[in-house]
């Protein structure tokens, strides 16, 4: 059954950072600490849980939307979805003035 909101586990965050607007951090990690910051609680629950420690080669950064890909494909990847991005924002545009004349 589903669960109420309030009742259920987020494992990545709902809104993006406060201080880094357009990074998102994961909230919980069951193997790997990807894309989790590297505070002094989470580096405890990963010792307790007896995981690796959340830092450089798990991305402490969070993650960006549009970048989640491999790095050496980041860079190509970006490049043509800022594209698709702004093709469909024209296609939105020209929807809502064929809408406003009807």
């Amino acid at each position: 059954m589903p669960r109420l909101f309030a009742f259920r586990k987020h494992h990545i965050a709902l809104k993006p950072s406060s201080t880094h607007p357009d990074r998102y951090y994961a909230l919980r990690s069951r193997a790997a600490p990807w894309y989790t910051r590297p505070t002094w609680a989470n580096r405890l629950k990963a010792w307790r849980k007896d995981l690796p420690q959340p830092g450089s080669p798990y991305r402490p950064g969070g993650y960006h939307l549009l970048i989640l890909s491999p790095d050496n494909t980041v860079s190509r990847r970006q490049a043509d979805l800022y594209a698709l991005r702004s093709e469909v924002a024209a296609r939105r545009q020209a929807l809502e003035t064929a809408v406003e004349v009807n």
